[in-house]
């Protein structure tokens, strides 16, 4: 039994040499293994080996791990390899369950684990001093290790543990623990011969070395490029080395191959190709006499792949089968390569691999250029699960459901009242659910995307909504579909494997059309459909997430995580869910989309530098490298919390990773027969500049004149000056074929204007085609007409139904409404019955009623509003709870968490102040009319050639029939002069609508109502922090109206309103009644320009664009920009 070293100049995984070995060893052995790198290679040496005539059968292609792993399942200790989503589980249980002082500082994040996880699958043989979680002190200090990592080797050590307990084996321990469990079974092996290798891991030359006392091992390295022939020969060295210290611990009298009692030593030796024994071994530049290229390849190429990386040597002459790529920036890239490839595939080529870092970019970015062009394309896209949009969106329902399930579980039960349920609340945290409603509107839900909406909107407007209610929803067909009903039945029963079934399975092979992807052309036209039948891109995402969660799945139940009591349950529906999104996020999917182009000669492969540096040597006639600058093709520096470990363990040697930066970049060079395009940006997306990878620095080294120049490299150049260009699938600039005006936003086209206004439904006294508005209507067409347009007649409206000071103020109205009717009932039931009269007497508004009202100085009686105030608030905001049923309205002033449970308290201390403040207002009038509505299931109000429909908050009357409007609002005081003040009264020339007008409209709608009242101030009233009061004030009532609290003089002007004055109003009206009318007036020209349609787009001010949905108007962005 022997270690071999062969050297060789055929660059494929099975050429001459190789298969040379491979002959012989089935002559004498009748069977042989050949180890490969990895799965990618294993395909492709399997191929080479199947073309030779001789080597069709008895010949195993795999690699190591693999070959490893099938023999320790039947002659292992019975423990099974840990996957990832094992290893990722079982560390992630081991780092939260460490005490802090164990974790030594380590956080519980993906990054420790990755490290734990990493340290035992590389080097967890040689780290017994962890086993069990106990370090030796003076193994321990002769390391000279950090507390961090000594850590992380303590943790190791539970690792190791949590392993054994669930029969689990790492790979380092398998790789070099298989080679005895043969022995010990007296098992033969077949020769091996290693190909491809130019790096080893511990575990696995440690493995060659145990094979070589049971078999023939034959190691090949190429040696086509000296440079690299130095790392292969450390390689070399090493294997050379634990083959001797192997035979050395074996001793005389070990079994090899089943034969009784032979006795074989371990040989290391070095065989050249082409010779049939073992010979010294040769320098690195020696040539075989028979060694002939067995590959055919550009000479350049040739040349160039022999003359890279060494610092001395002839030159390489630039002959055109290499060029480099100059973009100006990176949207100059695409195009710049889709041009080349474009030229090149005129020339004949017909297979283009375009390596790139990274690969979803070059794949959106360049893919439609080369459709466009006549060329298809694939890509092989590596993609983490949770970027997928189906992994996502499952992430996103499971972690949806389980913390909505464990919220479930401890919810305040709801309690039966009189007037409906009483909804008792916890945490709210989670509401509303958008990571659920994000679900629903994915694909994968198969919810159509109205029905998503409507539900979202129906959860966020819902401020009581339960975890119990959202569940319900979710398990309903009728309002989700019938995949999410079945899948959420089954995750609440912790069925995590079969909820991924029923959700993706009927996505698999799905024909219909449904949402498809597409191609487009310059103009944005769809050039190929891509239906999901025909399309591999969304079957392989759905089939892949499907595959990684059963596997994830079974990975918990084999490790017993099992939620169902009835099968020994162990975790929650939540810890299940967590444990397999830990494992999911680390989880790769790989993705193959797919142009085809009918009747195209070439084709494109888009791959990473990784798969690229895999391909067969001589298999593709051109390779594009693209991003070879230094920020984007980086060489790592090895200095990693993991390599300096294996270092100080001394499991591996301290190394530069340059050399394997190089070995992949050769190899990737090698899949070329004729051309090699480097490609690089200039500049990146901030305009700073970009310099040449390292590897394209050396390559463009081994050519005369050092690069670009006479002689040098060629190279192509493409600037960013022609955006459209560069962006276009074609690459052409845009042509024009004509021109259209941008219209002003809101501009209704004069056939469908008579559409922005229709009378209402349902009321055929309103026919005439005049509008029913409300004053706040009004207010907002006077701010700005687009704006009334998109939230009266479009609806566009926040769905959130959040506490904001709308809310508050509603609820605000609400108390102070029935504080001042109850102090007013109370009032009048003991006048009737000092007066000996009926209960539902109705008197005048006129009639004094004493105790209606808080006069200044009674402090009596402002105690006793302040209590009928604090209990109405009380009974007001346990109201908020009550859900009536399916047609009540959806209560909205309901407190979530502390802040907002401090804003209530905040509104219950700023209405009992207003009552205090109000103590001093109005004196001689008394409140008498409360929320009171017009417009409403009686005759229409007519108001400036509309019909109004509204409600007026409070009207106070004195003794004489004089009325104060009073409109409340919950805004602080400081801004009150500014937004409710009457600017025409300061005004030196005609009538100015005031910026808020709906106190004025409210007032006049009392004058024709109540006729025998005198409206001579209509106001505004702050509920809120200081307090204040603003509006228009006739001048013979203000020191009434403003009692103790009078107002600035500079503030008088901008309120008081002469008797004399007739705003322009023609007839004998004055005063009050003239600004009414006048006001009235205006707005009457407003509303005709409303009937005729008009809501273009024009705010008054800055102001009226706050709260306006419409965020891409012009008018916002552009005249209120500063």
């Amino acid at each position: 039994m022997s270690l071999n070293i062969l050297w060789t100049d055929d660059e494929r995984l099975a050429g001459a040499d190789v298969t040379r070995v491979l002959t012989s060893a089935l002559s004498s052995c009748a069977g042989a293994t050949l180890f490969v790198p990895s799965f990618a290679q294993q395909q492709l040496a399997a191929r080479q080996v199947a073309r030779h005539p001789d080597l069709s059968l008895g010949v195993t292609v795999t690699t190591p791990l693999a070959w490893a792993e099938e023999r320790w399942g039947i002659w292992g200790d019975g423990r099974g390899l840990v996957d990832e989503a094992a290893r990722c589980l079982l560390t992630r249980e081991v780092l939260s369950s460490a005490p802090d002082e164990l974790r030594g500082g380590l956080g519980t994040n993906p990054g420790t684990r990755r490290l734990v996880g990493e340290l035992a699958s590389r080097a967890l043989p040689w780290m017994s001093p962890a086993k069990g979680g106990e370090l030796d002190d003076a193994y321990v200090c002769e390391l000279g290790l950090t507390g961090g990592e000594k850590a992380a080797l303590r943790l190791v050590g539970r690792y190791a543990q949590r392993l054994h307990d669930h029969g689990l084996i790492e790979r380092s321990e398998l790789l070099c623990g298989v080679a005895d469990a043969l022995r010990e079974a007296g098992v033969v092996v077949a020769p091996v011969v290693v190909s491809g290798f130019t790096s080893m891991d511990r575990a696995e030359r440690e493995l060659l070395a145990g094979l070589a006392g049971l078999c023939e091992v034959t190691v090949a390295f190429g040696r086509k490029n000296a440079e690299l022939l130095a790392g292969c020969e450390e390689l070399a060295e090493s294997l050379r080395a634990l083959a001797d210290r192997s035979a050395q611990r074996e001793g005389p009298g070990t079994r090899h191959d089943g034969s009784q009692g032979a006795v074989l030593s371990a040989t290391a030796g070095t065989w050249q190709g082409g010779e049939t024994g073992l010979v010294p071994s040769v320098p690195a530049d020696a040539t075989p006499a028979d060694a002939t290229p067995s590959l055919v390849r550009d000479p350049e190429l040739e040349e160039l792949l022999g003359r890279l990386f060494l610092a001395s040597g002839k030159r390489v002459v630039a002959r055109g089968s290499v060029s480099l790529l100059e973009a100006a920036g990176p949207h100059a890239e695409a195009e710049l390569v889709a041009r080349k490839i474009d030229e090149l595939a005129r020339k004949g080529i017909t297979s283009v691999v375009v390596v790139a870092p990274d690969v979803e970019r070059a794949w959106r970015e360049l893919a439609p250029k080369l459709e466009a062009r006549g060329v298809s394309v694939t890509a092989e896209l590596p993609c983490a699960f949770p970027k997928t949009d189906e992994g996502r969106a499952f992430l996103e329902f499971a972690q949806g459901v389980a913390q909505l399930a464990t919220l479930a579980e401890t919810w305040p039960p709801s309690q039966a009242s009189a007037e409906g349920e009483l909804v008792r609340l916890g945490d709210m945290g989670w509401w509303p659910p958008r990571g659920l409603a994000d679900f629903l509107l994915s694909g994968i839900s198969c919810v159509p995307t109205t029905q998503a909406y409507r539900l979202d909107r129906r959860w966020r407007q819902d401020r009581l909504l339960t975890p119990t209610d959202v569940l319900r929803d979710l398990q309903s067909p009728k309002m989700t579909s019938l995949p999410v009903a079945q899948a959420t039945r089954e995750l609440l029963k912790g069925r995590l494997a079969s909820a991924a079934s029923k959700l993706l399975g009927p996505l698999l092979g799905r024909t219909e059309p449904g949402l498809q992807d597409f191609v487009q052309d310059d103009r944005g036209r769809r050039t190929q459909e891509l239906a999901r039948a025909r399309e591999a891109l969304f079957d392989a995402r759905a089939t892949a997430v499907l595959a990684l969660v059963l596997k994830v799945a079974a990975t918990l139940r084999s490790l017993g995580a099992v939620v169902d009591p009835k099968r020994g349950g162990t975790v929650t529906l939540a810890g299940l869910v967590a444990q397999a999104t830990d494992a999911l996020s680390d989880a790769l999917v790989s993705l193959r989309p797919t142009l085809e182009v009918a009747g195209a000669t070439c084709k494109v492969r888009i791959l990473s530098a990784r798969a690229a540096a895999q391909l067969e040597p001589a298999s593709v006639d051109a390779v594009v490298l693209m991003g070879q600058s230094s920020d984007e093709s980086l060489v790592g520096t090895g200095d990693d919390v993991l390599s300096a470990l294996l270092v100080l363990l001394g499991v591996e040697r301290d190394s530069d990773p340059l050399p394997q930066l190089r070995s992949a970049f050769l190899s990737t060079l090698a899949a070329a027969r004729s051309y090699v395009v480097l490609e690089r940006s200039l500049l990146d997306r901030s305009l700073r500049q970009r310099w040449p990878s390292v590897m394209l620095t050396e390559l463009r080294s081994c050519y005369e004149g050092g690069g670009a120049g006479k002689d040098g490299l060629p190279v192509e150049r493409l600037d960013e000056a022609e955006a459209d260009a560069n962006c276009a699938p074609s690459g052409r600039p845009s042509t024009r074929v004509g021109q259209e005006a941008l219209g002003q936003p809101g501009a209704v086209s004069p056939s469908l204007r008579g559409l922005v206004v229709v009378p209402p439904e349902g009321r055929a006294e309103l026919l005439d085609g005049r509008p029913l508005l409300s004053a706040s209507q009004l207010e907002s067409y006077l701010e700005c007409p687009y704006k009334w347009f998109s939230l009266r007649r479009l609806g566009l409206q926040n769905s959130d139904a959040d506490l904001t000071s709308l809310e508050m103020g509603t609820f605000a109205h609400r108390v102070l409404e029935v504080t001042h009717r109850t102090m007013l009932d109370q009032a009048r039931e003991r006048l009737l019955r000092e007066r000996g009269r009926a209960a539902n007497t109705q008197l005048p508004l006129t009639e004094r009623i004493e105790g209606s009202r808080v006069g200044e100085g009674d402090s009596e009686g402002l105690e006793r509003a302040r209590r009928i105030l604090s209990d109405e608030f009380d009974l007001h905001l346990e109201h908020q709870y009550l859900r009536q049923g399916k047609g009540s309205r959806a209560q909205v002033c309901v407190p979530h968490d502390d802040e907002e449970r401090g804003q209530l308290e905040q509104l219950r201390q700023d209405l009992l102040s207003t009552l205090d403040y109000e103590s001093g207002l109005f004196l001689g009038f008394e409140p008498r009319l409360f929320e009171w509505s017009f417009g409403r299931g009686e005759a229409p109000v007519e108001y400036a050639g509309a019909y109004l429909v509204g409600t007026v908050d409070r009207v106070d009357v004195d003794a004489h029939g004089l009325a104060i409007v009073i409109d409340y609002k919950h805004r602080s005081p400081t801004v009150f002069s500014k937004e409710y003040g009457i600017p025409t009264l300061a005004s030196l020339g005609g009538f100015v609508l005031p910026r808020r007008v709906q106190s004025l409209v409210y007032g006049q709608v009392v004058r024709r109502r109540h006729p025998d009242l005198r409206v001579v101030a209509t106001v505004y009233l702050s509920s809120k922090g200081r307090h204040a009061v603003f509006g228009a004030v006739s001048r013979n009532v203000s020191d009434r109206v403003f009692g103790s609290h009078p107002l600035d003089p500079r503030q008088l002007p901008l309120t008081q309103v002469d008797d004399a004055c007739d705003f322009g109003v023609a007839g004998s009206s004055r005063g009050m009644e003239a600004l009414l009318d006048a006001t009235e007036e205006a707005i009457a020209e407003k509303v005709e320009q409303l009937l005729a349609g008009h809501v273009e787009a024009d705010p008054i001010d800055a102001a009226a664009c706050h709260y306006c949905p419409v965020m891409n108007c012009d008018m916002r962005r552009s005249r209120w920009a500063r």
